[in-house]
């Protein structure tokens, strides 16, 4: 009457499987067991959570080694594409899971197949998922291929005020491309923002020349914000960007007049 072909048509399935999570190791033995034959079908929602070694002790209250195991092996017996990029994504932070699913996405998904937006998570995810992201354009797309607007995107969303090493990563792409290639508005908007302004304004210190479209007015502007004005006259003041005849002796001397010190001294 309970042979395990008919637990699930007599409404004592779903309990099986809880005992995945049971303290007593018998009991989970026997729902591993019931579950490779006959729960081939569980969520992979439900499979992530079991596998995820980690955080079960603060899901389950106790860590269950056998169970993760087996959680982990049913979703990389999956195929990748069947799981999906979400899927696949989440599976970089799980420790029984994160090299397959390292190799299934570079050998699977080619860069086509790959929306930027995901990068984008990855990237705001998890170390794992971040390391993975660079890795992942590294080896699928030609230098530059990707371009400084995607790293101008990483750091345009929200999450950059509070995530150290995306806006890390981002910034040393950008510090690797030509500067010229990079939206001069975005450059003058970026030197007001906070974890972005010292960024920029070393970038541009560094360059050559001023990019084409950043407007000198608006730096001379910044110098009269207190927040801004270190990282304003640090660009002002190289005169292989600007020089003094652009910024007009006029407002020189407007500076030479003023009661400031770091100002009359500029």
């Amino acid at each position: 009457e309970l042979h395990q072909a008919k637990l699930r048509e007599r409404g004592l399935h779903d309990g099986i499987l809880a005992l995945l999570t049971s303290p007593c190791e018998k009991a989970r033995t026997y729902a591993i067991a019931y579950a490779r034959a006959h729960a081939a079908d569980m969520p992979v929602e439900r499979l992530l959570r079991l596998a995820d070694e980690s955080r079960m002790d603060e899901r389950f209250g106790e860590t269950y080694d056998d169970t993760a195991k087996f959680a982990a092996e049913m979703l990389t017996a999956k195929a990748p594409r069947d799981l999906g990029l979400v899927y696949l994504g989440q599976m970089l932070e799980i420790d029984g899971t994160q090299e397959w699913s390292k190799r299934s996405i570079l050998k699977s998904f080619g860069r086509e197949d790959v929306p930027e937006s995901w990068l984008v998570e990855m990237i705001y995810g998890g170390d794992t998922q971040r390391a993975f992201a660079l890795e992942f354009i590294e080896k699928k797309y030609p230098r530059g291929a990707i371009g400084p607007a995607f790293f101008v995107r990483v750091l345009d969303d929200p999450r950059q005020r509070t995530h150290y090493r995306a806006t890390r990563e981002a910034m040393s792409a950008l510090g690797k491309v030509p500067l010229a290639s990079i939206d001069a508005g975005w450059l003058l908007s970026a030197l007001t923002r906070e974890g972005l302004s010292q960024g920029i304004g070393e970038m541009l210190e560094k360059a050559d020349a001023l990019p084409a479209g950043i407007d000198v007015a608006k730096l001379k502007e910044l110098v009269f914000h207190p927040k801004y004005r270190d990282i304003a006259l640090q660009v002002l003041g190289n005169s292989k960007l600007v020089s003094p005849r652009d910024l007009g002796l006029g407002w020189l001397l407007a500076l030479a007049k003023r009661a400031d010190v770091t100002l009359h001294d500029f």
